[in-house]
């Protein structure tokens, strides 16, 4: 395992009308678990996410490590 740099998750990825929400986290030491409060993500517009207001389509990861640029993508069942 090794140690991810410069995190960005993107919430509904693509989305138009001030739907994608975006955050991102410095770095993140290998085998560990991070959890944090969904006011961390921002849209275009600077709106923080509300999960009471805001649905969750959809979440992609992009990340560093030593061996390059990596992509983790899931989605939920409509």
């Amino acid at each position: 395992m090794v140690d991810l740099d410069r995190i960005l998750v993107i919430l509904n990825e693509g989305e138009q009308d001030a739907a994608e929400f975006r955050g991102s986290i410095n770095q993140m030491k290998a085998n560990s678990m991070l959890h944090f409060t969904p006011t961390i993500f921002k849209n275009a517009a600077g709106d923080k996410l509300n999960p009471k207001q805001h649905e969750v389509k959809s979440i992609a990861v992009y990340a560093d490590s030593p061996n390059g640029r990596g992509r983790w993508y899931g989605s939920y069942q409509q």
